[in-house]
Protein backbone atom coordinates (compact mmCIF):
# COMPACT_ATOMS: atom_id res chain seq x y z
CA UNK A 1 0.00 0.00 0.00
CA UNK A 2 1.31 3.40 -1.02
CA UNK A 3 0.18 6.36 1.30
CA UNK A 4 1.20 9.75 0.01
CA UNK A 5 1.06 12.31 3.20
CA UNK A 6 0.27 15.68 3.20
CA UNK A 7 2.61 17.08 6.19
CA UNK A 8 0.17 19.79 7.36
CA UNK A 9 -2.77 17.45 7.05
CA UNK A 10 -4.71 16.22 10.24
CA UNK A 11 -5.76 13.30 8.12
CA UNK A 12 -2.70 12.67 6.91
CA UNK A 13 -1.41 12.19 10.66
CA UNK A 14 -4.90 9.74 11.38
CA UNK A 15 -3.53 7.47 8.51
CA UNK A 16 0.02 7.35 9.24
CA UNK A 17 -1.62 6.23 13.32
CA UNK A 18 -4.23 3.57 11.66
CA UNK A 19 -1.21 1.94 9.70
CA UNK A 20 1.22 1.77 12.46
CA UNK A 21 -1.38 0.44 15.24
CA UNK A 22 -2.36 -2.43 12.67
CA UNK A 23 1.28 -3.18 12.10
CA UNK A 24 -0.16 -2.47 7.61
CA UNK A 25 2.60 -2.33 5.38
CA UNK A 26 3.00 0.36 3.91
CA UNK A 27 4.90 3.33 2.00
CA UNK A 28 4.76 6.36 2.86
CA UNK A 29 5.72 9.55 0.44
CA UNK A 30 5.77 13.11 1.75
CA UNK A 31 3.18 15.65 -0.50
CA UNK A 32 2.50 19.05 -0.71
CA UNK A 33 -0.33 21.24 -1.82
CA UNK A 34 -2.66 18.05 -1.78
CA UNK A 35 -4.92 16.51 0.63
CA UNK A 36 -3.69 12.99 2.12
CA UNK A 37 -4.70 9.82 0.03
CA UNK A 38 -4.14 5.92 -0.20
CA UNK A 39 -2.82 4.23 -3.28
CA UNK A 40 -3.13 0.57 -3.24
CA UNK A 41 -3.39 -1.94 -6.78
CA UNK A 42 -3.84 1.07 -9.41
CA UNK A 43 -6.63 2.35 -6.83
CA UNK A 44 -6.94 5.58 -5.23
CA UNK A 45 -8.56 6.08 -2.16
CA UNK A 46 -9.69 9.76 -1.41
CA UNK A 47 -11.66 11.80 1.12
CA UNK A 48 -11.49 11.00 5.19
CA UNK A 49 -14.69 9.04 5.10
CA UNK A 50 -13.53 6.86 2.63
CA UNK A 51 -10.04 6.64 3.54
CA UNK A 52 -11.27 5.57 7.08
CA UNK A 53 -14.20 2.88 6.00
CA UNK A 54 -11.51 1.04 4.00
CA UNK A 55 -9.03 1.10 6.51
CA UNK A 56 -11.69 -0.46 9.45
CA UNK A 57 -12.60 -2.94 6.06
CA UNK A 58 -8.64 -3.31 5.60
CA UNK A 59 -8.58 -3.87 9.89
CA UNK A 60 -10.84 -6.58 10.30
CA UNK A 61 -9.41 -8.35 6.78
CA UNK A 62 -6.09 -8.40 8.74
CA UNK A 63 -7.61 -9.52 12.47
CA UNK A 64 -9.76 -11.98 10.92
CA UNK A 65 -6.28 -13.68 8.99
CA UNK A 66 -4.73 -13.61 11.94
CA UNK A 67 -6.53 -14.89 13.81
CA UNK A 68 -6.89 -17.85 11.49
CA UNK A 69 -3.49 -17.87 10.98
CA UNK A 70 -2.49 -18.07 14.78
CA UNK A 71 -4.67 -21.02 15.39
CA UNK A 72 -3.00 -23.07 12.81
CA UNK A 73 -1.61 -26.64 12.82
CA UNK A 74 1.45 -28.34 11.55
CA UNK A 75 1.98 -31.15 10.89
CA UNK A 76 5.23 -32.85 10.55
CA UNK A 77 5.67 -34.62 7.26
CA UNK A 78 8.25 -37.30 8.04
CA UNK A 79 5.94 -38.29 11.14
CA UNK A 80 2.44 -36.78 11.00
CA UNK A 81 3.34 -35.44 14.33
CA UNK A 82 1.43 -31.89 15.27
CA UNK A 83 4.55 -29.45 15.28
Amino acid sequence: MLYLKNSGDQLGNKIKDYLLDMSAAHKQVDIEKQESFISENEITIKGEVNILRYLNALKRDLEDERLLSAHACLLNPRNGEMC
